[in-house]
């Protein structure tokens, strides 16, 4: 069992950066294993203070506001302005460590998102999938995944900026999963979250609940996108109309 003691973040010593939320430090460090050429962790400096259902919610809206906080504060010393920001809750969306973290990357290539792009996702989608609206970000049921959602700006020209405000919408949708969908035990689902960054600005994201596992057709659709689909275990309508309701 990990415990702050035996935990490898609260005793990494490579320290980009520090700054206290008034009840905790924060810390910026390097992903010492990522592929990517610039990968950075953003956390609380100790997870002593954060059980299993805090690191559910990532603390709530405050302190994923501070995260974010801390990423724009990366951004703007690395001079980068096109990165990913992305989240993994639970062992079946890949986190490997109790201890709350974000990630905060920028790949070899950065994919383009345009215009085209963002209209192609909207065609993909009904008015009945819109599930909420919050700061220039629409949310709507969506993707590949059972009970995926896509985050699209409202103005695809315009898209709100990477700040603290969009923290709202991440911890309404946390909120929503955590309390609709809940296993036969009790248990809220395990989730990770991707957002695309494209000149500071929100150009589009994911929210991904693990409600279902994929079999070996999903696979294969990966491979044979053109002859093989995903199989949902419900529609996209059915699960804006739940979580709306």
């Amino acid at each position: 069992m990990m415990t702050p003691g035996n935990c490898p973040l609260c005793k990494e010593t490579k320290i980009t950066a520090t700054k206290n939320d008034w009840e905790e430090d924060w810390v910026e460090m390097p992903s010492l294993h990522a592929p990517e050429p610039w990968h950075q962790l953003i956390a609380p400096k100790t997870c002593a203070n954060w059980p299993a259902e805090k690191v559910r919610a990532m603390g709530g809206g405050a302190k994923i506001a501070w995260a974010i906080a801390m990423a724009q504060d990366a951004l703007r010393r690395e001079k980068i302005e096109d990165a990913q920001f992305s989240l993994q809750v639970g062992p079946h969306a890949a986190q490997n460590l109790g201890h709350p973290h974000y990630h905060l990357y920028r790949d070899h290539e950065v994919a383009p998102i345009g215009s085209d792009f963002l209209e192609a996702l909207r065609q993909m989608v009904g008015p009945a999938c819109l599930v909420l609206e919050n700061e220039g970000v629409e949310v709507w049921a969506g993707g590949h995944r059972t009970g995926e959602c896509l985050l699209l700006p409202t103005d695809t020209q315009f898209p709100p900026y990477f700040d603290d405000g969009f923290a709202a919408t991440i911890a309404n949708l946390i909120g929503l999963y955590t309390e609709k969908f809940r296993s036969t035990k009790g248990l809220p689902p395990d989730y990770s979250l991707e957002i695309c960054i494209r000149g500071g600005r929100i150009a589009f994201g994911a929210f991904i609940p693990i409600l279902n596992q994929i079999g070996t057709m999903e696979w294969l659709a990966l491979f044979m996108p053109k002859s093989k689909g995903w199989n949902l275990l419900w529609s996209h309508e059915e699960t804006a109309r739940y979580l709306r309701g």
